[in-house]
């Protein structure tokens, strides 16, 4: 089921907030109230993906200590890898030099073993590339070095966050952000998974990219698993003739929009539920405006297959599969018809119904989501749909934030019922 965008701003309580129910570009009085810049503010994106290609800091590797990870670079023309090394995040000061062995290419990216030596403690690090010995590259965050999988555990699902959104004239809602952040470094889950909306609107992804990017390095020393929602991919171009392309800005920070990760027999499947084409993400095309492209579902043909192979691997080895994504299923446009540049076209990719039998039958019965920034839990056959409030923005509740907790034993879920709050009574209203 598809929703207009006014349904989901009412459902959401976005409008109330001041959100505009068009498509064209805030008001200065709409961009006040929601603390973003009264002028557009163009810029090309922060490059964080460089040499280093896997792990990243928004896809990190958790290894055993004396074991390996995978790891993939882009070298620079004529460098090889020559070093390797991980610092521990909360004590940079304890460096470890890594093996590491060739174990195959694809064009110009080579893959290799790392291997995370016995001396190292159980901690999350900072990882290393040096090419040629006067070249480096670094992702903050992007290894966890472990003793043991855990037959029993916790992780986290975290949602809708919207850095630099200053909405509610009743706090500073970065304290509450913050506030979260740091009960998660607390409470110190095996890893967390971030279902997308990181920002709210591309006249300010120049800023909100960076922000965002920053306070998560800053605050958080979990492994943190992350996949866009609708909010980050936005496709605009100024009147200047300025285009900013948010699937751009996502590439240049966070590289993939969906990948997948296993911890020990369980997989985690971290898809893309915004995967529009340019025009379809344009938050100026009248014609996705109507049809309601900027508010609802797509999974593509490309990635659909790759998320059938996936979990056919998976189902092959005997795993449990988890899957997380922004956007809930019921808002699927797949197969559905709609106008554009003035002909009809047929949307591409799974409907709900295609979408939910083919995660059950491939061995899915989880689905995580977030988008309506409420809780609620559905089910589509043999696929549960699991959805967290937002940790950063108003909607469901509007003066409580949080994250929920999910319980693991045997790679299934045992609970999910666990909800975080975080107040304006615990951090302050100033």
């Amino acid at each position: 089921m598809s929703i207009s965008r006014r349904e989901f701003l009412k459902t959401t309580g976005a409008a109330v907030a001041g959100l505009p129910l068009g498509i064209a570009a805030f008001s200065p009085r709409e961009a006040a109230a929601f603390g973003a810049p009264l002028a557009p503010v163009p810029g090309a994106p922060v490059l964080r993906v460089n040499q280093i290609k896997a792990p990243l800091f928004n896809i990190p590797a958790i290894a055993k200590i004396g074991d390996s990870f995978k790891m993939t670079v882009l070298p620079p023309e004529d460098k090889e890898l020559t070093g390797v090394y991980i610092e521990q995040s909360a004590y940079p000061n304890k460096t470890f030099s890594l093996e590491f062995k060739p174990t195959g290419s694809t064009g110009d990216l080579k893959t290799y073993d790392a291997l995370i030596p016995s001396a190292a403690p159980e901690a999350l690090f900072n990882l290393t590339a040096v090419f040629g010995g006067d070249i480096w590259d670094r992702q903050p965050n992007a290894v966890k070095a472990i003793r043991e999988f855990k037959r029993k555990f916790e992780f986290i699902h975290l949602t809708d966050i919207h850095f630099n959104v200053q909405h509610l004239k009743e706090g500073d809602m970065e304290r509450i952000r913050r506030r979260v952040l740091q009960v998660l470094t607390k409470r110190n889950p095996e890893f967390i998974v971030l279902s997308g909306d990181l920002m709210l609107n591309p006249e300010t992804y120049p800023k909100d990219y960076v922000t965002g990017y920053e306070a998560m390095t800053k605050w958080l020393d979990v492994p943190v698993f992350i996949v866009p929602g609708n909010h980050e991919l936005y496709y605009l171009k100024l009147e200047d003739g300025t285009i900013i392309d948010g699937l751009e800005y996502w590439k240049a920070n966070y590289g993939p929009t969906y990948h997948s990760f296993d911890y020990d027999n369980l997989r985690m499947l971290g898809m893309n539920s915004f995967d529009w084409p340019a025009q379809l993400r344009d938050r100026r095309n009248t014609d996705a405006a109507f049809a309601g492209t900027l508010i609802n579902s797509m999974v593509g043909p490309t990635q659909w297959n790759w998320v059938q192979e996936n979990m056919k691997e998976a189902k092959s080895r005997g795993m449990n599969i988890i899957a997380f994504t922004h956007i809930p299923i019921e808002m699927l446009m797949g197969g559905k018809r709609i106008s554009s540049s003035g002909s009809t076209m047929k949307i591409p990719g799974p409907d709900t119904d295609a979408f939910a039998t083919g995660l059950a039958e491939n061995g899915c019965s989880n689905i995580l989501v977030g988008h309506m920034h409420y809780n609620e839990i559905k089910q589509f056959g043999g696929l549960r749909q699991i959805m967290t409030k937002a940790a950063g923005i108003a909607g469901g509740n509007p003066s409580s934030w949080g994250f929920r907790s999910i319980k693991i034993e045997d790679g299934q879920i045992s609970d999910f019922d666990e909800i975080f709050d975080v107040t304006f009574d615990d951090v302050g209203r100033v």
